[in-house]
């Protein structure tokens, strides 16, 4: 692919899809700080892979960049020591709580990302975007009634498969 149409890629995806990434960079986050961290590795995970972002085009793919991007930062965080978060989890009182905590959120966002394109969709807008449910429908092109199903059984899925890995 040529650079013009590389940028011309990478416009599109990000004009596409700039607000859903902000909105759940900014959940995961919660921090400006380290929100900047994570767009900036977002951006240019999204330019390192244009090609295959343009041709699968879907938010599951963004929300799996984001996901990526927050865990980069969250690792190269300097603290008030200057230490970087991945030092502090080494010597923290209970590694083995922290390690539990970190998994299961894991295993939630692949459970989330695995689901259905509506569900994972429908799910990660009220939950994280905290979206009502006009709004997603819009977004997705349904009616309100059908976004509500989307988020009920997208969460009796959730719901199913956790309980099984517990």
């Amino acid at each position: 692919m040529s650079d013009f149409k590389r940028k011309q890629q990478f416009d599109i995806i990000v004009s596409r899809y700039s607000s859903f990434l902000e909105g759940v960079l900014w959940k995961l986050t919660g921090d400006r700080d380290l929100f900047a961290e994570s767009m900036q590795n977002a951006l240019l995970a999204i330019w390192r892979n244009v090609e295959t972002i343009s041709a699968k085009g879907n938010k599951r793919y963004i929300y799996r960049v984001a996901q990526s991007a927050v865990s980069r930062a969250w690792k190269q965080r300097p603290i008030a020591t200057g230490e970087s978060v991945l030092k502090t989890v080494e010597i923290a009182a209970k590694p083995d709580v922290f390690m539990a905590q970190s998994d299961e959120i894991g295993r939630l966002r692949s459970e989330i990302t695995a689901l259905g394109d509506k569900q994972c969709q429908a799910i990660i807008m009220r939950y994280l975007q905290e979206m009502g449910y006009d709004e997603i429908a819009d977004a997705i092109g349904c009616s309100v009634v059908t976004a509500r199903s989307h988020v009920s059984k997208g969460l009796a899925v959730l719901r199913k498969r956790l309980a099984v890995t517990r």
